[in-house]
């Protein structure tokens, strides 16, 4: 019951704080935004996205805009565990 209690006090001092001070919740500003007038023309140049696994590359040739795909078992050879597995793109790709 008194842990409850603490729970509940806790949780209202959290939402209190919130309101009070609106900078506790982090937000990036808008002007901290990256802003491009237009696209990379040479791949070399374009902006790369990704989450460490599953990568892309953006930038436009013509009027046409390219993506090029990757992934890190496709290019990474230290033998990681989960990059180790038998089903893994670099595996098949040695198999060939």
């Amino acid at each position: 019951m008194l842990i409850i209690k603490k729970q509940i006090i806790d949780l209202l001092l959290i939402i209190i704080a919130s309101f009070y001070f609106p900078r506790l919740i982090a937000q990036p500003k808008s002007e901290h935004n990256l802003k491009f007038d237009s696209l990379a023309k040479r791949w070399d140049e374009g902006i790369p996205l990704g989450n460490g696994w599953l990568g892309a590359l953006v930038w436009q040739k013509g009027n046409n805009i390219r993506v090029s795909l990757d992934r890190v078992d496709l290019w990474d050879d230290r033998g990681l565990v989960a990059i180790a597995s038998s089903n893994s793109i670099h595996n098949v790709l040695l198999s060939f």
